[in-house]
């Protein structure tokens, strides 16, 4: 469909291609498939269950997913923004990149060959946890939403926040943030954490490679605890030295 495609429902069952080379392709209301490919000028797709994107590409504007149930995404790319909403898990496996990505879940699993973002493309990468436990670095794995510290890892922009939705606090566990000095940075700019109850800092949250342009900021809408010994900020230099 050379010029958009546009329904409230499409249940084909099976996979899916919706190419749109000049156009918009929206499914406004649920998009029921084994699997979808999409392409337009922008893509927006809404489920009320699971929704399993193979391909979203926006040449013109942004990608839009949203699902009641699990969220998995193998490649998402936009000109503009791309925004994943999940009743659920969402699942980041390969590509995303657009300008800004915004991520919110119950809870999220970010494959070992996923890219999510680009220093040189991103501005901003948004997470929000929306759930009672929630836990940033560590494990990948356990209870409540986790974003383990090897899943971080595979996140890039110019500046990432990440906040505990609904009320919830967040739990900082060890986790390593690479800066702009590094061959691979996490973040060119500000890291900023965000707990609605209380932010409690449990492991080492080692900021490295860091240059003056690099911060965190920690902000807790309840208290900022700090396990002693064991919870800790350290931002360091590429030679080692505080910054």
């Amino acid at each position: 469909a050379a010029n958009g495609v546009s329904g409230a429902t499409i249940a084909p069952g099976g996979d899916v291609n919706v190419p749109a080379a000049n156009g918009a392709v929206l499914v406004a209301t649920n998009l029921t498939a084994d699997n979808v490919d999409a392409s337009g000028r922008s893509v927006t797709l809404n489920a009320t269950g699971g929704l399993n994107v193979r391909n979203a590409s926006a040449t013109a504007g942004n990608v839009t997913l949203t699902a009641g149930g699990n969220l998995t995404i193998r490649n998402a790319l936009a000109s503009g923004n791309v925004a994943a909403t999940s009743g659920g898990r969402v699942g980041l496996n390969r590509t995303i990149v657009g300008v800004q990505l915004t991520f919110a879940s119950a809870d999220i699993a970010v494959g070992s060959n996923a890219l999510v973002g680009t220093v040189g493309r991103t501005s901003l990468i948004d997470i929000t946890a929306n759930n009672g436990t929630v836990t940033l670095g560590g494990a990948a794995t356990g209870s409540g939403y986790r974003l383990g510290n090897s899943e971080f890892g595979r996140f890039a922009a110019q500046d990432i926040t990440f906040r505990g939705g609904e009320g919830a606090g967040v739990e900082i566990d060890a986790l390593t943030v690479r800066g702009s000095a590094a061959s691979s940075p996490n973040v060119t700019g500000r890291l900023l954490i965000v707990g609605e109850g209380e932010v409690g800092l449990v492991g080492l949250l080692d900021f490295v490679e860091a240059e003056d342009g690099n911060s965190v900021g920690i902000s807790a809408g309840e208290a900022f605890l700090a396990t002693v010994p064991g919870g800790g900020i350290a931002v360091t230099s590429a030679s080692g030295a505080l910054v």
